[in-house]
């Protein structure tokens, strides 16, 4: 069986894994893959990324998966003295450490790491704990008590529970925290010791019984006057006192600190003018342009703001128009960066080529060529001299010309079909492959029919060439 995975092709590795992991049931099946994917992470660096990066840290997996990949991670100590386990333990403990991974990872993704990270702990001894991971996991939990999501904040109180048993557990540490429930069954807690102590919120129960007469129960009397001149009147007037105006950002730099605030109404606000704002600093955006497009990519609708795809993907075009060079050049990048999750990836395939679009609309001069040769007649006295002028016409390419190569190349060429790179095109992630085989032809589209841009062509053939031949295998 070793031999079996060890030589399957490294394009196949994550399909088998995808296939295979879900499957496993029985503990005796369980045991013996633990044994082999092990050694195989210490052998082949195929199946070491497999089952350090993808399934430990890239994307969340059922619990099942979760625990087969710890188990075979802790195995790997039989064969390495532990060298990658603490590797990826310790990469693991960076990400959930990471200000930026608390702030920016899904509700999904984030359980999923720190749930890992509880599994790993359990198993962990005090030696260990002090030496590789302690500084690591108390800054980590100083970004999740800082918080704002009580949902995070929450797995940095249980985490630092339990490295704190770890290290004494005579005195570990103790945090109160409640339980997220429904409203109705919130529990609130009340000193019985302080007088003219109420409770406050109570679940309200309700009981009807078919004999009980609705009139004795509601002690409702109908002699009594209930006629709408014995009811007092309220005031109904709206004077809008309770609505704060919201400050417009008139520069690009208090645009970015308004986006990163935790204001609904700022941001919404912000992202209506930052469109326009753009197109009136033209000058100043280079300098802030790479911190703009890191906010707006990681930007999300967490408040349920109108309108907030389209907001902010007119004004991430708008940025990448009066920055091409800058901003395409760190979408490009970004695209591939292993941290972002695949909406994140759409979004940048989609700004590129909206702005390339928008690119190739602007027209700029080139300089003037000789497009025709016209015989021309001169007369000296009696003789005439015979010659020939030249017709000068100044000709216009568009503006996205200037970037194509810069935009196609820095996609095309780290297009990895092994599932070993930060994307496996063609396994979890094939939904990104269309697209950006779709980005590509834009890109050429885009430039125009100019003999220059015949090697772009020739490059998207070889690639979908491929991807058809491998479909077909």
């Amino acid at each position: 069986i070793y031999s079996f995975f060890m030589h399957l092709p490294v394009y196949s590795v994550s399909i088998i894994l995808s296939s295979l992991l879900p499957n496993i049931n029985q503990e005796k099946e369980k045991e013996l893959l633990v044994d082999i994917f092990s050694e195989l992470v210490v052998t082949n660096s195929t199946y070491k990324y497999q089952i350090c990066n993808k399934y430990l840290l890239s994307k969340e997996h059922t619990n099942k998966i979760q625990e087969f990949v710890l188990e075979v991670l802790q195995s790997t100590i039989k064969y390495d003295s532990g060298d990658i386990w603490t590797s990826s333990t310790k990469s693991m403990f960076e990400l959930w450490s990471s200000p930026t991974f608390v702030k920016r990872s899904t509700i999904t993704h984030h359980d999923y790491i720190s749930r890992s990270m509880i599994l790993s702990l359990e198993n962990m001894d005090k030696p260990i704990l002090e030496n590789a991971f302690l500084s690591i996991l108390i800054s980590g939990v100083h970004s999740h008590l800082t918080s704002p999501l009580y949902a995070k904040k929450k797995w940095g109180m249980k985490i630092g529970e339990i490295f704190s048993k770890i290290l004494s557990p005579e005195a570990p540490l103790e945090f109160e925290y409640y339980d997220e429930q429904s409203p109705e069954e919130e529990i609130l807690t009340s000193s019985s010791n302080e007088e003219n102590t109420d409770i406050i919120y109570k679940k309200r129960v309700y009981e009807s019984s078919e004999s009980e007469d609705p009139n004795e129960l509601y002690n409702f009397n109908a002699t009594e006057d209930t006629s709408s001149d014995s009811l007092i009147s309220y005031d109904m007037s709206d004077d809008e006192t309770d609505l704060g105006s919201v400050k417009l950002p008139t520069y690009i730099r208090e645009a970015i600190v308004s986006l990163r605030s935790d204001d609904p109404d700022q941001i919404e606000s912000t992202l209506l003018i930052l469109d326009r704002l753009l197109m009136e600093e033209p000058g100043s955006i280079k300098e802030v342009a790479v911190t703009l497009a890191n906010v707006l990519l990681h930007l999300s609708n967490q408040y349920e703001i109108n309108n907030f795809n389209q907001n902010k993907r007119t004004a991430f075009v708008t940025l990448l128009t009066c920055a091409p060079r800058v901003v395409g050049s760190y979408l490009c990048e970004e695209f591939y960066a292993q941290e972002n999750t695949l909406s994140q990836r759409l979004d940048i395939l989609s700004v590129l080529q909206e702005g390339s679009r928008r690119l190739s609309s602007f027209q700029t001069q080139s300089k003037p060529e000789i497009t025709e040769i016209k015989p021309a007649v001169q007369t000296l006295g009696k003789s005439r001299v015979w010659g020939s002028t030249p017709t000068l016409k100044s000709s216009s390419i568009n503006k996205f010309n200037e970037y194509i190569n810069l935009y196609f190349f820095s996609l095309a060429n780290k297009i990895d079909i092994s599932g070993v790179g930060s994307l496996d095109l063609l396994g979890e992630d094939s939904v990104v492959l269309g697209t950006l085989v779709h980005t590509l032809g834009v890109f050429i589209d885009c430039a125009g029919k100019r003999i220059e841009n015949m090697p772009l062509s020739e490059s998207l053939l070889k690639v979908v060439i491929l991807l058809r031949l491998i479909f077909y295998i």
